[in-house]
């Protein structure tokens, strides 16, 4: 029989398994690419079907990125017939690579063709008698090796050349155990299952229409929260249940595809389950519409996300289930492993090779009750192993991005040879402002016009601005580069009918820039076009409802200028159109084959307008428009007023925002813990630290600071001295080397994420401009830095040739640390009575302070320092140890990590001794999570190794500290971390932002994070609390300090400097923070647990638009036509039953409770003429009894 297998491109094809036998029912042969980053050669060979109908989807259609040098392989294979049974096995070689052949143990003339590259190959003729079968064959059955589909990117790694490699699938049943083909079902119907509360949507209101607010009021009524019971519930975190809440299941509902909603900011406070809001959506839309789910995350938050799918994901995927075994010991047992439980022939193969009792797939019965669960009853290694399982397979049915570590030119392969990559896909993105923050920098290169010598304008080099195609970088020489912030901007703006779901509780970290920014991610661009025509009044009439009844078109406006009418339109998103019935706009829908664009709906215009005898000047003007301006200094003149530090133009940047913002203002009070205080604590100069800060502050008055851009010479950076001698001075006899390069200094200042930026702001102070440039610079260091393991400590030991030899300022650096740590007993004594060279308060009143408060906390605590090395918790720690503390730190490679001898030593021998563990972010992941998950206690998490030590001492959590008393963190460990019975945070120096102080504080303060200690109502009894300190010196007596620092620095220290900073800077964010609260899409639905907000609702009905995509149109109208009124609420029961009450005049107009709006009164209370208090109810409104 023919056996036909054509390759039309160029692939090397490595036939890592030949001829499958017929008794696995194979029938036909396909090829398709899958990533591959190995040594080998990887094609995917499976059964093609036959192509869908026309306008069909395709289940789950990735577009994987295939380098130039491995295109696609072409779809068109030919049917093969069944092989039929043979009786020999012959052994054929693995790999046929470049022009490698196959020997020929094909009978007859069957040979596979040398040469597979270049040319079209053919397997020519029968294969009959002894043809090539796989060489592993158990028995009578073979194992057939399978590689199911796996995700398109590795998570911060540039994508490896997509390479083939042979595999085969079947298409009648496998042969698999009863109880697993009822597994099976189950978990399809999970998928399956309609998640949504309305089954058959009707027609949307677009965000942009004035009588959205209405809309989504009356649409998604079901989802209002109630209002908040009186009493605290001790026992709500002990649910073991997870459900979705009210809040999570309306954005599940509101990003449904049938919706035209593009994108949703998800700025849901601590505690309140953004990730898990993300997951509830995504795996609806994944479950009903097929789409493919694309996860951007911090690199070292990728655990953390996939930790979460655990526990809200897929019910399959959730830990918390009745678990059972099935050994893979079968070839129809590993195929479903691969293709169904979506494990990767990798990870098989490593089962393959462990004891035969440990070689299982598990899985889940999602019949059983909860009373059946087994995950926490089961052996270590076998939560383990689940835990891996799970791991693999959603890194098979998620893809995942580390989008702080994706290269330049990984992003440029995007975008030159697959611009359409992100389109049809929910894209979540985990903790968006990393990415906001910079696109906020770097946008202005590529979006600005700058002026020439002459005061004309021009674009600059790189100016490249959006237009309504699809962007395909201009410039893709050798040479040539672009942003990554700029790439991710471009790339995400112009994806098409993808749903974006951006998740942060601190939207906007550095300017309010960032959050117009990703406005315009979420929103996408107005595809725009204008021309004109002249004509009379009633022919503009005409023109009107021609635009009007173009399913396609949306916003418009027809003016008259200069003798002529102007028509501009605005098109719809892809595959959304308008819903006519008899020339009624009814809403929005749905049409996946509503993808025509503002050209073609330009033309079709243009022809309904010639069929009217309308002639259009034919003259269009396309353009793609921003909602707002991705330029700093345009959106600061239409949005900033610098010198209140407020917001302007308030009413326009809330119509704008319609649609694209869900605020939840976090966890309920009873599952987090309660902050009895939050204050600042002073700490004075010592003469020795005085002496040192004064000198160091001088020399940075003196130094401007300036950087050679081509040797990277940074002659002094901002106030870096004044900072570090703020926290801690060095003994007279010791020097404290500085850094004299950038990277050195960038490295030592423990270069952190969210930095403050103010960019071209001519009106700040030189003072504050130098400091907050200053912050940019360390931001983009880190940029580059952040997800890359920190460089270990210097070396103390001399560098073998193989070893990169340090250089000056390390060897210095080292040296010091060196004698600190020798000497840190003598030096570093709480004792009073100690000489005055041997106390810790003469070297930092600082450390001195937090040590006494760590003592003094009635459990454990958190330590935060920008510092690493030397001034933050590098020498904070040998202060500790100088005052009985011992570190806990762990070693090893990360598959067999362990506790350090000296870790060991303390636990078992010395279980009484106070211990702390510093998590600087130059750690490998891994062992971040063991470091986590030790202070944590969480026994079922750690290695079998540090689990044992652990199981033998006498304790069995650390709810006091009792493990560990301090975890000390830098700037790496700010963000994703979730610490357990954390009772003090200690904040060691202000920071240039309050977002990034608040991220350390939520490191301690999260939802259900105390809910092992003791709930009392009594205050002084409750232990579900936690104190926060901040730290900042100041001097003992302003006036006596140099006269120089009294006048420059108006007698503040540089810590008091920073803080009014960072206060400043919150203060103008907390203005737009505030608008985005207001104009959120559920402000009424969320209004009874959410603070005092003042909702944004705009009157109005479809067809009215709430504002123009032309922001100077829009300004204009709007500041003309549109007033805030503000009414205060009081609550007022009659009758046992609540209502809202507004006071007008001398009377109080009584509403619905629920009514937000305050539209149509029920009664109102007024005062008779005896002075007695009365209600009097409106027609029809007294309530029935």
């Amino acid at each position: 029989m023919p056996f036909g297998l054509k390759l039309k491109s160029k692939v090397k094809v490595a036939l890592e398994a030949p001829l499958p036998p017929q008794d696995l029912g194979v029938d036909t042969v396909a090829i398709s690419h899958q990533p591959f980053s190995g040594p080998k050669a990887e094609v995917k060979v499976e059964l093609p079907k036959p192509p869908p109908p026309s306008g069909q989807r395709q289940m789950f259609g990735r577009k994987p990125i295939v380098p130039a040098e491995v295109p696609v392989v072409p779809a068109e294979v030919p049917v093969v017939p069944v092989v039929p049974v043979v009786p020999v096995v012959p052994t054929v070689p693995a790999e046929v690579i470049g022009t490698a052949a196959v020997p020929a143990q094909v009978i007859g003339t069957a040979a596979v063709p040398a040469e597979v590259i270049g040319t079209a190959a053919e397997v020519p003729a029968e294969v009959i008698g002894t043809a090539a079968i796989p060489a592993q064959v158990i028995g009578t059955a073979a194992e057939v090796p399978v590689v199911p589909v796996a995700p398109a990117q590795a998570i911060g790694m540039a994508q490896a050349p997509s390479k083939p490699r042979l595999i085969f699938t079947r298409k009648n049943k496998l042969n698999i155990p009863p109880e697993l083909s009822r597994i099976q079902e189950q978990i399809k119907k999970s998928q399956t299952t309609l998640k949504y509360v309305d089954p058959e949507p009707a027609p949307y209101m677009p965000e942009d229409r004035k009588g959205f607010t209405k809309f989504i009021q009356t649409r998604y009524e079901y989802f209002s929260l109630p209002r908040m019971p009186k009493e605290i519930n001790p026992d709500a975190c002990n649910q073991t249940i997870m459900q979705t809440y009210k809040y999570q299941a309306f954005i599940r509902e509101y990003m449904r595809e049938a919706s035209p909603y593009r994108g949703v900011l998800v700025y849901h406070g601590l505690g309140s389950g953004k990730t898990c809001t993300s997951i509830a959506a995504a795996e609806a839309l994944y479950g009903q519409g097929n789409k493919k789910i694309i996860v951007f995350t911090p690199t070292s938050l990728k655990e953390n996300f996939l930790n979460e799918l655990t526990v809200c994901g897929f019910k399959h995927y959730q830990l918390k289930n009745k678990w059972v075994r099935f050994p893979i010991n079968t070839p129809d047992i590993k195929l479903f492993a691969l293709t169904v439980a979506k494990l990767s022939q990798q990870y098989i193969n490593k089962l393959g090779k462990q004891n035969s009792s440990r070689n299982v797939l598990w899985m889940p019965d999602l019949s059983a009750d909860e009373s059946e669960y087994n995950f926490d009853t089961l052996e270590d290694w076998e939560r383990s192993s689940i835990r891996q399982q799970i791991y693999v397979s959603l890194q098979n049915t998620f893809t995942f991005f580390g989008y702080t570590g994706m290269t330049k030119k990984y992003l440029m392969d995007i975008a030159i040879k697959n611009p359409t990559y992100f389109d049809d896909a929910v894209i979540i993105i985990d903790e968006i402002h990393n990415l906001t923050r910079l696109m906020a920098k770097r946008l202005d290169t590529y979006f600005s016009m700058k002026k020439d010598k002459k005061g004309q304008f021009k674009p600059g080099s790189k100016y490249e601005p959006v237009t309504v195609d699809t962007w395909v970088p201009k410039r893709q020489g050798p040479s040539d580069k672009y942003d990554r912030a700029y790439l991710f901007y471009r790339l995400l703006s112009q994806a098409k009918n993808s749903k974006i779901i951006a998740l942060s509780g601190t939207p906007i970290v550095n300017i309010p820039l960032e959050f117009g920014i990703l406005g315009n991610i979420l929103h996408g661009y107005f595809h725009c076009v204008e021309d004109s025509f002249r004509g009379s009044e009633a022919e503009k009439v005409l023109v009107g409802k021609i635009l009007t009844n173009h399913p396609r078109v949306n916003f418009y406006s027809i003016t008259l200028s200069n003798g002529a009418y102007n028509v501009f339109f605005t098109i719809l998103d892809s595959s959304y159109k308008k819903q006519i019935n008899d020339s009624i706009v009814e809403g929005i829908v749905y049409d996946e084959e509503a993808t025509s664009t503002v050209q073609e709906v330009y033309e079709e215009i243009q022809v309904l307008c010639k069929d009217s005898n309308i002639k259009l000047l034919n003259n269009p003007v396309y353009s793609a428009l921003p909602l707002f301006p991705p330029v700093y200094s345009t959106f600061k003149e239409n949005f900033i007023d610098e010198s209140s530090l407020s917001l302007i133009n308030p009413i326009t940047f809330k119509k704008r925002i319609s649609g694209l913002v869900s605020y939840y203002k976090g966890s309920k009070e009873e599952l987090m813990p309660t902050i009895i205080r939050d204050e600042i604590v002073e700490c004075k100069f010592s003469k020795l630290a005085l002496g040192q800060y004064t000198a160091a502050r001088l020399k940075e008055i003196e130094e401007k600071p300036t950087e050679d851009p081509k040797t990277d010479d940074l002659v002094t950076s901002y106030r870096f001295r004044s900072r570090a001698i703020s926290n801690l001075a060095f003994p007279s006899d010791l020097e404290r080397p500085f850094p004299e390069k950038k990277n050195d200094y960038n490295k030592e200042a423990g270069i952190t994420e969210d930095i403050i930026g103010d960019h071209g702001n001519e009106d700040v102070d030189v003072e504050e401009l130098e400091a907050l440039e200053q912050a940019i610079q360390e931001e983009e260091q880190e940029e580059q830095e952040e997800d890359e393991d920190e460089e270990e400590e210097p070396r103390l030991t001399k560098t073998t040739k193989s070893e990169k030899v340090m250089l000056p300022y390390q060897v210095r650096l080292a040296n010091a640390l060196k004698e600190l740590r020798r000497r840190a007993n003598d030096l570093y004594k709480l004792d009073p009575s100690a000489p005055e060279e041997q106390r810790l308060s003469t070297y930092s009143a600082k450390y001195e302070e937090i040590y006494k408060r760590i003592l003094a906390s009635k459990g454990s605590s958190l330590v935060y320092s920008q510092f690493k090395t030397v001034e933050g918790i590098g020498v904070f720690g040998f202060a500790l140890e100088a005052n009985g503390f011992a570190p806990i730190s762990v070693i090893g490679p990360d598959d067999n990590l362990e506790l350090s001898p000296e870790s060991i030593t303390s636990l078992t021998e010395h279980p009484e001794q106070m211990r702390y563990i510093i998590y600087s972010g130059g750690e490998s992941v891994r062992v971040r999570q063991m470091l986590i998950n030790i202070f944590n206690m969480r026994l079922d998490k750690l290695s079998p190794k540090i689990a044992k030590v652990l199981r033998d001492i006498t304790y069995d959590n650390n709810q006091i500290g009792q493990v560990c008393r301090a975890f000390m963190i830098t700037g790496a460990g700010a963000e994703g971390l979730s610490l357990k019975n954390v009772r003090s945070v200690h904040i060691m120096e202000p920071f240039w932002n309050k977002v990034r102080t608040d991220q350390v504080k939520g490191r301690a303060i999260r939802i259900c994070s105390h809910s092992e200690l003791t709930y009392n109502k009594d205050p002084e009894l409750n232990e579900r609390t936690v104190e926060v300190f901040t730290y900042i010196s100041k001097f003992v007596d302003p006036k006596t300090i140099d006269i120089t620092l009294q006048i420059n620095d108006e007698s503040k220290t540089t810590d008091e400097f920073i803080l009014d900073l960072a206060v400043k800077k919150d203060k103008i964010n907390s203005s737009f923070l505030d608008a985005m609260k207001s104009g959120a899409i559920d402000c009424q639905l969320n209004s009874f647990e959410n603070e005092q907000i003042t909702c944004f609702i705009q009157e109005g009905s479809l067809s009215d638009f709430m504002y123009d995509p032309r922001l100077k149109n829009d300004i204009a109208t709007t500041e003309q036509s549109e007033r805030t009124v503000t009414v205060q609420r009081k609550e007022y029961k009659i009758a046992g039953i609540s209502y809202a009450g507004v006071q007008r005049d001398n009377k109080i107009i009584l509403y619905n409770i629920k009514n937000i709006q305050l539209r149509e009164p029920l009664g109102e209370i007024t005062t008779s003429a005896e002075g007695k208090k009365q209600v009097v109810w409106l027609p029809g409104k007294k309530p029935v009894k």
